[in-house]
């Protein structure tokens, strides 16, 4: 192929290849509506002044209302030992398994 034809098949080439460059794929994504990921990751159900569906595994937990990302409550983690730390355990998750 001379130098001159070669031009315009290689302009085109690099123009095809910026296009395609430009196309994402994306895997499908959850609906905002979906089940949360978390069972009341907000802590904002309440009983007997601690969350739902949450364990202590130290330390000692309290709702609040104080230092609130969103809602009306948020967990307080108190520390009263100087060797063990706090913990605090959401229930276990269902994971799905998906193929991309």
């Amino acid at each position: 192929m001379s130098r001159v034809k070669a031009l315009p098949f290689l302009s085109l080439v690099l123009s095809l290849a910026v296009f395609l460059s430009g196309i994402t794929f994306y895997p499908s994504q959850a609906k905002a509506d979906s089940v949360p990921l978390v069972p009341n990751g907000g802590f904002e159900q309440v009983a007997n002044g601690i969350p739902l569906q949450w364990s202590v595994i130290s330390g000692t937990a309290a709702s609040s209302a104080n230092q609130v990302h969103s809602g009306n409550y948020s967990v307080e983690l108190s520390d009263s030992s100087s060797a063990a730390p706090v913990g605090l355990r959401s229930q276990k998750m269902q994971v799905a398994r998906t193929r991309i």
